[in-house]
């Protein structure tokens, strides 16, 4: 699976389980959980190796602005 594909399942997958958590008024990260606890269960769904590089320079700075920015 090339990287384009995957990235676009998963943006089409948590847009779907956001917009369902929504219909169902429950916590959408919660659901989000949920999902990929699930999916990492199933056989076909290849390993997510992420580099720390990434997640320190990538993911972390946009969820601690987040957060700081609801506080």
């Amino acid at each position: 699976m090339t990287l384009a594909i995957a990235v676009v399942a998963l943006v089409a997958t948590v847009l779907t389980v956001t917009e369902l958590a929504r219909r169902l008024d429950v916590s959408a990260p919660l659901l989000l959980t949920i999902v990929g606890v699930g999916a990492s269960f199933l056989p076909f769904v290849p390993p997510l190796v992420v580099s720390p590089e990434l997640v320190l320079v990538g993911l972390l700075p946009p969820l601690l602005y987040a957060a700081s920015v609801k506080t």
